[in-house]
Parts: structure tokens; sequence; C-alpha cells
């Protein structure tokens, strides 16, 4: 765990979790990405929160004001996290 508290990808690669889930439901939009793909492209210390705006980064909702228009991709439930 990061000093702020995030999780890192290299604690979901080590609860076992082969893939991280996205899901918005506002866009009806799902994705799934391998772990392992992911910790070769951002390390095994990068935080969820900020790769979570990584793979939503060609969402057009951030850009929209207000926030009832905004992206609200979460993770999908991961073993050991929740």
């Amino acid at each position: 765990m990061m000093a702020n508290g995030s999780k890192t990808l290299g604690e979901v690669a080590d609860s076992g979790e082969e893939q991280l889930v996205v899901v918005c439901e506002p866009c009806n939009r799902t994705g799934r990405y391998n772990v392992a793909r992911l910790i070769e492209t951002h390390g095994r210390d990068a935080s969820l929160p900020d790769l979570l705006s990584y793979v939503t980064r060609s969402c057009a909702r951030p850009s929209i004001p207000g926030a009832h228009h905004r992206c609200h991709a979460v993770y999908g439930q991961m073993r050991g996290f929740g």
C-alpha cells in the first residue's frame, strides 16, 4: 500500500488477480486489463487511482462540466480487496 493508502498493481498481482476490470455504468462500458501487462508498462508500484485515470483517458466525459456528467469508472470487485 502506498503512503496515501492507495493499493498498487503489485498488491493486485500478489493477491492472485490476473485481470483488472474497469466498469462505467453511465457509459455502459466495461474493460478487462491484464495485470502482468500493466505491470510491464506501469511498474508494480503504480497506484490503482493513477492507473484508473490512465485507462479512462479516452473517455469524453471528463471534459463535460458538471459532476453528474463526469466519468464514473470504477474497478470491479477484486479478490482480497473488498
